[in-house]
C-alpha cells in the first residue's frame, strides 16, 4: 500500500491541558471516565462533556469525511496510541484498537531490512 494523505489535529489530552493551563479555574478532568451525560450541569462536568463528547463528535465527522474521500465508506478504523476508551466508546464509529500496531509494524519493517 501507499500513504494518501492524512490529518494532524490535537489529541484530547494536548486540548484539555490547553484549556487548563490557559483559562481561569478550571479543574483538571480524568479524560477515562465516561461524560456524566451530554450536558453538564456544572463545570467539571460540562468540561468532561466537551472533551469526551466534542473529541467524539470530531473524530466521526474525520471518519466519515476520509472514508467519503477515499470512496470507502466501510474502510475500518482503527486507534493507536493513547486515545481513552471513554472517547472511543463515545464515538458513533466503531473502532478497533490496537495498542501495537505502530511497534509491529517496525518491527516488520525491520525483519524485512536485516535479511538483506
Amino acid at each position: 500500500g501507499s500513504i494518501v494523505g492524512g490529518v494532524i489535529l490535537p489529541s484530547p489530552a494536548l486540548s484539555l491541558s490547553a484549556l487548563v493551563r490557559n483559562t481561569a479555574q478550571l479543574p483538571q478532568i480524568d479524560m477515562e471516565l465516561p461524560a456524566k451525560r451530554f450536558l453538564g450541569t456544572n463545570t467539571t462536568d460540562c468540561l468532561h462533556s466537551g472533551i469526551v463528547n466534542g473529541s467524539a463528535l470530531m473524530l466521526d465527522g474525520l471518519f466519515a469525511r476520509c472514508r467519503a474521500t477515499l470512496h470507502a465508506p466501510d474502510a475500518p478504523v482503527i486507534a493507536t496510541g493513547t486515545l481513552p476508551a471513554s472517547i472511543r466508546d463515545a464515538c458513533a464509529t466503531p473502532i478497533e484498537y490496537n495498542g501495537t500496531l505502530i511497534l509491529d509494524g517496525l518491527y516488520s519493517i525491520w525483519k524485512r531490512n536485516v535479511k538483506k
